[in-house]
């Protein structure tokens, strides 16, 4: 089984996320981390989008989270994950 984590910003923003890997890296299930670098502060790879957030109006907003989406897709699409939990709401409905 391969199991995608999809994450709304950097990892550290997301504590709660070492619980997952933890639990899964125990359950001998494959994983990766997709997560969006919105300060450009953090590297960690292909999963990674690397677009920082600069519009503070409402349609730049929108314009970012339907490109991370797009960008979720298309990896969701090449690794062929079993499964995804995704730890935000929004993320979920714009990749939906």
């Amino acid at each position: 089984m391969k199991v995608g984590l999809i994450l709304p910003s950097n990892i550290w923003f997301a504590p709660f996320v070492h619980i997952y890997t933890r639990l899964l890296t125990e359950l001998n299930v494959e994983y990766d981390i997709i997560s969006w670098n919105k300060d450009g502060s953090e590297q960690n790879g292909e999963l990674q989008f690397d677009r920082q957030v600069k519009e503070n109006g409402n349609l730049g907003k929108l314009w970012n989270y339907c490109q991370y989406a797009n960008f979720v897709k298309r990896k969701v699409r090449k690794h062929k994950y079993d499964k995804l939990i995704v730890f935000c709401p929004q993320i979920a409905i714009f990749i939906n």
